[in-house]
């Protein structure tokens, strides 16, 4: 697909890889400081072991001999938990010594190292020791613990006093030569608690991790360092490729950009497709002429739209280098059907032979509906059996009429063009006209209606209703549809004479209390003019009290259809008189609207009241 923004991409390309060249870096980095690390604690395990193995060894050593004897001194005392004969001998000469069972030489000389160097810490300890400075603490014996489940070594990196050490232990199995020393505790040959093989304690190792860690942290900045160095150098070979491509990318965009211009904004859909059919690429237009998207477009094959004339136009193109396809076609992606007319031209690559083509798509659907829509109209206008009438909005000549309005009004369509609407309208002073007409011509309505007579050419007239509309044909025009309505008029006549000869006023109002209609005996009960009244409410012909009921009034009509009430009216003289009214929920001209037959009951209300006197 075209894109206006692969300027950008090509930046967006660069801060990828250049990210993604700083997260090796950065990974690498962060591989190699777990390697040294495990590195680092490989190396104080390994010198712990070797400590762990050096007091084994020692005690195996002592351990064959049957013990050492040593001169007592200051430092070395006689082994109070030694409890075997011959433990302090005297010599000869006087000298007295004392014989130096394995675990309480292995003691000795954890104390001598201990004091010797504080990096290297060992002790020898046990669940039940003989000796109470053997007694081991809160890691020590969770180490214990975890031989007898069947660990063989425990280790852990932890702080202490402030500095990280690497603690490791590892168990003491009983052998043979334990029991000389050990016998008090159980040790005997059958029945005993400890069998030579089981566990009866262990060396624990306590090692200051800072050298390691130092190491560690000189060797982590070196390598920084020379990766910070290398992903410097990388990035400076990136950024000289990326303006070396920009450049050459800039230079390319400043050709496309015109074609570019014209291909989004044009007002007409613009395709291109490959020599196979392969639509490669479309613009906006196209796309919204579609119904669809260019993601979707682009994955079709004009070959396999199943359209013949598509598959002709494309056929043409790039056997002759130039096709067209026009008529209906509905869209396979976006599923909208639209009248098109596509020309499609190939395009021919350096050595004359055409590789891809071009279509550019034009919707005509609306003027193919204006067309057949005229058609239509004339259809109509022809063979309605209304009188359908069209005139100019300025001059108001007429230009078309059909056969129904000919045949009524006695002119042929020739006399009729060389006439004005007016003609027809005799009653009707222009200014009456314009001001019917102004409407439409503002855009306040798109339709008016009203009543006049048509004068025929033999002199005779005919009442008619007239819709009035402004339509958009090749030019503006006024449409009118003129209905005759002779029977509606003789009916309404009658029914008018009927209303003005009833007894009982009549009334129509609508549901805000508005006067529509009276009857003649409505005007002549309060001596109003049927046009004054027309031109009232109510409210104006009720005395106070009944001007309080209006709203209650018209609310139970509107619910139940209809209402009998008594109330007061008022004269234009100011006279009252009580009166009857039978309300009728009605439709009147398209609204609802409500029905007063109105009796005036004084002669009632008299003869009532001369009753109750005399009773």
């Amino acid at each position: 697909m075209l894109n206006l923004s692969s300027l950008k991409n090509l930046k967006n390309i660069f801060i990828i890889i250049c990210s993604f060249w700083f997260f090796i870096i950065a990974v690498n980095c962060v591989i190699y400081y777990f390697h040294i690390k495990a590195h680092a604690y490989s190396r104080a395990l390994e010198e712990a072991r070797e400590s762990f193995e050096k007091d084994v060894t020692l005690r195996e050593w002592i351990s064959t001999l049957g013990g050492v004897y040593v001169p007592i001194s200051d430092y070395i005392k006689p082994n109070p938990y030694l409890k075997i004969p011959r433990r302090d001998v005297t010599t000869e000469k006087g000298k007295k010594l004392t014989l130096l069972n394995p675990a309480y030489v292995t003691r000795l000389l954890h104390e001598f190292e201990n004091k010797k160097n504080d990096d290297i810490i060992s002790h020898i300890t046990s669940l039940d020791p003989i000796n109470p400075k053997n007694k081991p603490n809160r890691w020590e014996k969770r180490a214990l613990k975890s031989f007898e489940a069947g660990k063989t070594e425990y280790k852990q990196l932890a702080d202490k006093n402030g500095k990280t050490v690497f603690r490791y232990m590892a168990p003491l199995k009983v052998k043979d030569a334990c029991l000389k020393c050990h016998g008090e505790k159980g040790y005997k040959i059958g029945d005993r608690t400890y069998e030579v093989g089981e566990i009866r304690g262990g060396i624990s190792v306590t090692l200051n991790f800072s050298p390691y860690q130092a190491v560690l942290v000189r060797e982590t900045k070196q390598f920084i360092i020379s990766s910070a160095v290398l992903g410097i150098l990388g990035f400076l070979g990136l950024f000289v490729s990326y303006r070396i491509i920009r450049k050459q990318r800039r230079e390319t965009e400043n050709e496309r950009d015109k074609y570019l211009a014209l291909f989004e904004n044009s007002p007409l859909g613009i395709m291109q497709y490959d020599r196979e059919g392969n639509i490669l690429e479309c613009n906006r237009v196209f796309a919204d002429l579609m119904g669809s998207s260019e993601e979707k477009i682009t994955q079709l094959n004009l070959l396999e739209l199943n359209n013949e004339k598509i598959s002709k136009a494309y056929n043409d193109s790039i056997l002759k280098g130039l096709g067209v396809a026009e008529g209906w076609y509905t869209s396979v992606t976006g599923n909208k059907t639209v009248y098109a007319r596509a020309s499609f031209k190939g395009i021919e690559d350096e050595n004359g032979e055409v590789v891809s083509g071009i279509a550019v798509v034009e919707d005509n659907t609306e003027s193919y509906y204006r067309e057949k829509d005229l058609e239509r109209l004339a259809t109509i206008v022809k063979d309605s059996i209304n009188e359908i009438y069209i005139f100019d909005v300025d001059s108001l000549k007429f230009i078309d009429a059909n056969r129904a309005a000919l045949e009524n009004i006695g002119y042929t369509l020739k006399e009729l063009q060389n006439m004005t609407s007016l003609d027809l309208k005799q009653e009707e002073s222009d200014v009456d006209f314009e001001q019917i007409i102004n409407p439409l011509k503002t855009g306040e309505k798109n339709k008016v209606v009203f009543n006049a007579y048509h004068h025929r050419k033999d002199g005779s007239k005919y009442p008619v209703e007239v819709h009035l509309q402004w339509m958009e044909l090749e030019k503006p025009v006024f449409v009118a549809f003129a209905y005759d309505v002779t029977r509606r008029k003789q009916t309404e006549e009658k029914f008018e004479n009927i209303f003005n000869s009833v007894n009982d006023a009549i009334r129509i109002v609508d549901l805000d209390g508005n006067i529509l209609s009276t009857n003649r005996k409505g005007a002549e009960y309060y001596g109003y003019s049927p046009e004054e009244l027309e031109n009232m409410n109510i409210e104006d012909i009720r005395t106070e009290e009944g001007a309080d009921k209006i709203k209650e009034n018209i609310d139970a009509i509107r619910q139940k259809g209809g209402l009998i009430f008594e109330t007061e009216h008022k004269r234009k003289d100011g006279t009252t008189f009580p009166v009857e009214i039978n309300s009728t929920l009605i439709e009147y001209e398209g609204k609802p609207a409500i029905l007063n037959v109105i009796r005036d009951i004084s002669e009632r209300k008299r003869a009532e009241k001369e009753k109750d006197e005399l009773t």
